[in-house]
């Protein structure tokens, strides 16, 4: 069973137009099972006590995965098809089955494949039209199951083989649902299965089993891979991943140090505020109205991770930068895309304007305040900081250059931080002494920049998690760029986690996930790692 009610979740969804309403269209295991497997626990209690106040057919005592990602998109959730009829299917189908897999396991349910086939059944049966579909979501959640019967049935030695065929088949599943009419499917990564209280009860449920875990990190490297692969044959970003490895790890961790309660107990609140939001921000405003997509926009916050042209005197506008998009230098401190390109791209919108360039006629999409170099503080760089960026906000504002309803609909991408160390560390000679009470710092300036541009109207804030700076080339040049230093790294750690602490404060003070977070520390060491097995030479990564 999974804990997942927060303060302020027992809230009522509130009322939808069904006629125009996203779909949304689920597969996969107990995660997501709204209701199909009848004949289970998640039938009795306590399961539902929270929520809906009685047993529902969630292995839950309240919402799942499925129940909160259909609240972000302004849904309810969809009908379970084992309980499906004429008069229930305008907020799609749910034919996710508790205990099944990718494959047949022990559970007697239809395994994902079979899912699929029952979706295409109805399409065939017209119940959805084409733009039903277009303008849906598919929910794509398992694995679990497959891993749990394999070491079950002994076949620990034989996991590298079974990974690969796993793999293979969530591949063809994924282009399979793709085909069948779905432009935006989220796949969740494998949670850590060392963690599950079904495998980790050879240490008494004390603590998880390492080496499980590294399946789990094995198999969503591979799956990473796959979902690249789709999505450069597709030529768009039509598969997108929700990392629930990382989260189980956050929660429990927290838990561990707050509570110091048992492995197994903290399993069941994986799904809390963090694992909820973290990377579901991509699919929020995608889809939530597809008529109203045009309206929607961005404003960005922060460094080089998200400038698109404000550090106008600077190696941005020098190259390699920009050689592979636009084709030229245009200010990114990249050859290419950045992270504001790519959210831009999910909303189906062009990147906003930088701040610099800004003019009457330019300014649809949103505004983008970020400066290379900077920071939440002032750095060695001679730019905005992220009081001044918003600063600057504020001032179109009150200039009455955006609406009230402009902001209620519109998205704001922070990032900052990264700079901030790196300063410091310098004016420090490397020191790492007082990094705890300067990380304290960064944190609760944060929270007021969050605070700040809520107030402003900005209904949706997207928080960027602080990259692993033990990376950083400022760092790594101490062991010829050879490794990572691994205590600067847990500066990182430390302060995402209390950056998430934040977030989820700030969010039950609003009674409303406003914020929700994006982890680029996984996200880069994910991609070191790739890297790393691609080829053996030297790697850096630029940090500006």
């Amino acid at each position: 069973m999974i804990s997942t009610e927060v303060e302020g979740a027992k809230k009522s969804y509130g009322v939808y137009d069904s006629n125009t309403a996203t779909k949304l269209f689920v597969f996969g295991d107990s995660y997501v099972d709204t209701g199909n497997f009848v004949h289970s626990e998640s039938y009795k209690p306590p399961n539902g006590i929270t929520f809906p106040g009685k047993p529902a057919g969630r292995f839950c005592d309240g919402r799942i995965l499925t129940d909160y990602v259909a609240s972000f998109l302004k849904i309810e959730s969809p009908t379970p098809y084992t309980l499906r009829n004429s008069s229930n299917l305008q907020y799609g189908i749910n034919f996710a089955y508790g205990g099944t897999g990718i494959f047949n396991t022990s559970i007697d349910g239809p395994n994902m494949t079979a899912q699929i086939d029952s979706f295409e059944n109805l399409i065939q049966q017209n119940i959805y039209t084409k733009h039903d579909l277009e303008s849906s979501i598919a929910l794509v959640n398992a694995g679990g199951n497959d891993y749990t019967n394999a070491v079950k049935n002994g076949r620990i030695l034989d996991m590298p083989a079974f990974i690969e065929s796993l793999v293979k088949q969530i591949s063809v599943n994924l282009n399979r649902i793709h085909s069948l009419g779905i432009n935006k499917v989220a796949v969740g990564l494998l949670q850590p299965i060392g963690c599950l209280p079904a495998l980790n009860v050879i240490s008494f449920r004390k603590k998880c089993i390492s080496v499980l875990n590294f399946v789990s990190k094995d198999h969503n490297i591979k799956l990473l891979q796959a979902i690249e692969q789709l999505n450069n044959q597709t030529g768009k970003s039509v598969f997108i991943t929700l990392d629930l490895y990382s989260s189980f790890f956050l929660v429990i961790e927290t838990m561990q140090k707050q509570h110091a309660a048992k492995i197994s107990s903290m399993v069941k609140q994986t799904l809390s505020v963090i694992t909820l939001l973290l990377l579901i921000f991509f699919i929020l405003r995608e889809v939530e109205g597809a008529e109203r997509l045009d309206e929607v926009k961005l404003f960005v916050f922060g460094d080089s991770y998200v400038d698109t042209g404000n550090s106008v005197n600077s190696a941005s506008y020098q190259p390699p930068s920009g050689i592979t998009f636009p084709a030229k230098p245009a200010g990114r401190f990249s050859d290419g895309c950045v992270l504001t390109d790519y959210i831009a791209s999910f909303l189906k919108i062009k990147s906003p304007t930088p701040y610099t360039f800004r003019n009457s006629s330019e300014l649809q999409y949103g505004m983008n305040f970020a400066h290379g170099g900077t920071g939440i503080f002032n750095t060695l760089v001679e730019g905005p900081n992220m009081t001044v960026q918003i600063d600057s906000f504020e001032k179109l504002i009150q200039q009455k250059i955006y609406t009230k309803a402009d902001l209620e609909s519109s998205i704001a991408l922070v990032n900052a931080a990264g700079n901030d160390y790196a300063t410091f560390l310098q004016g420090k000679h490397g020191s790492i002494q007082d990094i705890p009470v300067f990380t304290a710092s960064l944190i609760q300036q944060m929270s007021l920049n969050l605070r700040r541009i809520h107030s402003l109207g900005i209904n949706k804030i997207a928080v960027g998690l602080l990259e692993p700076i033990g990376c950083m080339p400022l760092l790594t040049v101490a062991s010829s760029y050879d490794k990572c230093l691994e205590p600067f790294n847990f500066v990182s750690q430390n302060h995402s986690q209390r950056l998430l602490q934040i977030v989820q404060e700030l969010n039950k003070e609003l009674g409303k996930p406003v914020f929700v977070t994006l982890d680029l520390y996984n996200s880069f060491l994910s991609v070191i790692a790739t890297m790393q097995k691609r080829r053996s030479g030297k790697f850096s990564i630029c940090f500006y």
